[in-house]
């Protein structure tokens, strides 16, 4: 498996959350697979949780769960070797109440 770019993954990182909030889920899901290119991906998100397998489960799926209810905002993006990671301010919004 080829690892992508520090350069790909930061540039991912700048687009991640504005594609999000703005509702453009053809250009986030895109987004991703300049990044990743095979569909047996792992993701610990958030981190400290049991893994998720599967490029469809942290792009459809997760879009479906919550992207009508959530908004982000990347605070910082740490690259190292095959790794990534990220820390982004969320703000769910499920009815009246504005929980961050």
């Amino acid at each position: 498996m080829t690892i992508p770019t520090r350069e790909a993954r930061l540039a991912h990182a700048r687009r991640h959350c504005d594609l999000w909030n703005a509702g453009k889920k053809q250009e986030w899901i895109e987004s991703w697979r300049t990044i990743v290119k095979t569909d047996d991906v792992i993701m610990f998100d958030p981190v400290g949780t049991e893994e998720k397998r599967g490029f469809d489960h942290f792009t459809e799926h997760a879009w479906g769960l919550f992207q009508s209810i959530l908004k982000m905002y990347m605070i910082t993006v740490k690259v190292n070797g095959n790794e990534m990671a990220w820390v982004i301010e969320s703000h769910f919004q499920p009815g009246d109440e504005l929980i961050k």
